[in-house]
């Protein structure tokens, strides 16, 4: 099944909606930031429009991975997706706030979450040029077929061609998967989800790779 990368559109932004809900399904914080029975009918929608909002931000950049022999347009053939924003003397550096949550969120997990993660990254980059590799995404119908390696390699690519570093925040899911693509960590970050019944840890561990 030939695979292919190619940019990614505002057509795509539902597509993807659906491929990230499926990718963080499993995890167990999933129902904490999103309590069951509290997702709005037209959560895919509301997050579709929000992914349609960052695509068109200065300096981002996404991808779609497509298998050609799934029917359908490339929308419907998509199986992954990244984003990154590149952060150059064109694009200079300036934090900006966080996604807008959807009706029935757990805003107080969400925020212990997302703060902490924003500070190590601060504490790791601050405003130095580099490219923040946001977020990669597999249908996990389509895992372990290369997806994602072959998404990242695309973004060393450019980090490569800019001379820029990668830095990206990982959980425990893609740690391996980054690692073998040469980033090594420089932070971790522990989300305390105890208060919602979570008994397992949560890590967060800020990578870099250098060009």
């Amino acid at each position: 099944m030939p695979l292919q990368i190619l940019p990614s559109r505002g057509a795509d932004m539902y597509r993807e909606a659906v491929v990230e809900r499926a990718a963080y399904a499993p995890a167990p914080f999933n129902a904490i930031l999103m309590p069951e029975g509290q997702a709005p009918p037209n959560i895919l929608d509301v997050r579709a429009e929000g992914l349609r909002h960052e695509l068109n931000q200065p300096g981002v950049v996404s991808y779609k991975l497509i298998d050609t022999d799934i029917e359908g347009d490339e929308s419907e053939q998509a199986i992954a997706f990244a984003m990154w924003v590149v952060y150059d003397q064109d694009h200079p550096y300036v934090p900006r706030p966080g996604p807008e949550l959807p009706s029935g969120a757990n805003k107080e997990a969400f925020a212990l979450l997302c703060v902490g993660i924003a500070e190590m990254k601060e504490k790791c980059m601050g405003d130095k040029p580099h490219i923040f590799l946001r977020s990669l995404r597999t249908d996990p119908q389509h895992q372990g077929r290369g997806a994602g390696k072959m998404l990242v390699k695309k973004c060393i690519e450019e980090s490569e061609r800019r001379n820029l570093p990668i830095y990206l925040d990982s959980s425990m899911p893609g740690h391996k998967l980054y690692l073998k693509q040469g980033f090594r960590d420089v932070g971790e970050c522990l989300t305390d989800f105890s208060k919602w019944g979570m008994t397992e840890k949560h890590w967060n561990w800020a990578m870099i790779r250098d060009p």
